[in-house]
């Protein structure tokens, strides 16, 4: 328990520091023949550029009593002093490389007399048509297309029972509220307190494999790593789960892709990682890689320094040692493509248009999870009025509806309907912000049309004080609009995010279209959009 207790103050101290720094955007860090970065997020990364005959290895590391950082490519040698979590620079001459080496590096810690490797050869640098460049994995497109593919988080929270892992996630992340922060804290300590059981890897004892287990006993292999992982960040609320690779090893011959492209046909897995849905995308953690812990003959080792190389790493940085066979058990790699059970035909993915804001939506938590689903049917009266209710909720930062209801000093009428008694639908009623069909009816399986949305959400704004000077859109339909709906579909056509987007525009060819119905994916842009109002 010592060291459990000394790792979760550590990493605390550190938990102010990560959550101000973002982690890069994915879509801005984009792999080139001359650049490469290992870690999306901003703490403890590696960035390297080639220009011309010269590369630059810089970034920052997060590793105890760092003091000097060491490149090494080919015969040249080249090294700086750093300091934890300080930003460095390294400048490499490239002149001497013809065939392709590795690019290493190492660092070293004030109280050790060796060098430890960070990245040992995964990433290669070659000379080709006059020209340096680093050598692109054998397995990248594969990797990119499989990552590419959508998993609905919602698929991916389940978590019952466990109390020790509850109560261990709690100690170690339960003190932060971003996501991104507690996935980092969560995956440092598992990969600084379990360890790598070799005894069981290589000569075939029985390990631990139930969570719990590993817990207590502190020992495991790679799929314990990943299981461990997987429910302590559930345990947060943080979707998550594991994939399944094939990983090459370290050889004289070198261990990445992008020189042993002969492996790169395998199809069965001999590895697994995590994917955790933060930061609104899917972040990619390797515990077992990043832990430097050993179990051999009984005896507990700690090999080196943790440095989180494989937290938050790149696809471009991870494809050169990695190749990813399955994903969430909903996508495959099946010859060189990927299959996905989720598509948009089924209703479990969305249209490519609302993917970026969906994500967005996900992100803030902005979607009930039975909503992360059937995106491109119609929504129901019922569910429009979860997913607003919802947003209020974040909005306001209440957990209940009774709270948000105390705010506003409005009370639920239980008999308000005969059809229905959600606690969703009664809440918005007494907000003002939906009402009923008449004859004491709300119809919550009825389809609702974008006319009713509109109001819906004008209603909502009036609530919330929303409002706006920007003029309307002028629709070449608005004569169809019916009349209890055009003040709602004049201002919210004008309300508009911090970024300029209406919150509800029209539907091509200067038309609201207002009595067509409206799906799921077109109602979760904008409880988004209205969501990003100030």
């Amino acid at each position: 328990m010592k060291t459990l207790k000394r790792t979760i103050l550590f990493a605390l101290c550190l938990a102010i520091m990560i959550s101000c720094i973002p982690a890069a955007s994915a879509a801005e860090v984009v792999n080139t023949e001359t650049y490469l970065r290992t870690s999306y997020g901003n703490t403890s990364y590696l960035e390297m550029k080639i220009e011309g005959s010269e590369l630059t290895v810089s970034g920052k590391l997060i590793s105890e009593n760092l003091t000097y950082v060491l490149a090494v490519v080919g015969e040249a040698r080249k090294y700086t002093e750093a300091e934890s979590g300080k930003a460095f620079s390294i400048k490499v001459d490239l002149s001497a490389v013809t065939d392709p080496v590795p690019v290493d590096v190492y660092t070293r810690q004030s109280h050790n007399e060796s060098f430890w490797s960070f990245v040992y050869e995964s990433v290669y640098v070659e000379k080709s048509a006059g020209k340096y460049r680093f050598v692109t994995s054998a397995v990248a497109a594969d990797n990119a297309a499989m990552l590419s593919a959508w998993l609905n988080p919602g698929e991916y929270t389940e978590f019952s029972g466990m109390p020790e892992v509850k109560k261990l996630s709690d100690e170690i992340a339960g003190g932060v509220s971003n996501h991104y922060t507690k996935a980092y804290l969560l995956h440092r300590w598992v990969a600084e307190s379990i360890y790598y059981d070799y005894d069981s890897y290589l000569h075939g004892s029985d390990t631990y494999t139930d969570v719990t287990e590993i817990i207590a006993h502190g020992r495991t292999v790679a799929s314990g790593y990943s299981q461990l992982l997987m429910w302590l960040l559930r345990a947060q609320g943080i979707p998550a789960f594991t994939t399944q690779t094939y990983a090459l090893g370290l050889t004289a011959q070198g261990g990445s892709f992008a020189v042993k492209k002969d492996a790169a046909g395998i199809t069965e897995p001999n590895h697994e990682f995590v994917e955790a849905f933060a930061d609104g995308r899917w972040i990619i953690l390797d515990p077992s890689w990043d832990s430097n812990n050993e179990y051999e003959n009984g005896v507990k080792t700690t090999l080196a320094p943790y440095a989180y190389y494989y937290f938050d790493i790149t696809p471009e940085a991870l494809s050169n040692e990695q190749k990813i066979i399955s994903r969430g058990e909903k996508v495959t790699l099946t010859d060189g493509e990927a299959v996905n059970e989720n598509t948009t035909e089924n209703g479990l993915k969305p249209a490519s248009w609302a993917i970026p804001e969906i994500l967005g939506a996900l992100d803030k938590r902005l979607v009930p999870a039975e909503l992360q689903m059937g995106y491109t049917s119609e929504i129901n009266r019922g569910d429009f009025c979860k997913l607003i209710m919802n947003m209020l909720r974040v909005k306001s930062r209440y957990t209940t509806n009774a709270s948000v209801l105390r705010k506003y000093e409005k009370t639920i009428d239980e008999a308000a309907f005969s059809d229905t008694n959600d606690p969703d639908v009664l809440a918005a009623c007494a907000l003002g912000i939906v009402n009923g069909t008449g004859n004491g009816k709300f119809h919550p399986e009825h389809n609702i049309t974008r006319e009713q949305a509109a109001t819906m959400l004008k209603r909502f704004a009036d609530l919330t004080g929303l409002t706006t000077d920007a003029p309307a859109i002028e629709f070449t339909d608005f004569g169809e609009v019916s009349t209890w709906a055009e003040e709602a579909v004049r201002f919210i056509s004008s309300l508009a995010t911090p970024e300029g987007k209406a919150v509800m525009g029209g539907v091509g060819e200067g038309r609201f279209s207002p009595g067509t119905s409206y799906t799921v994916q077109q109602a979760i842009l904008t409880i988004y959009r209205i969501y990003l109002c100030k």
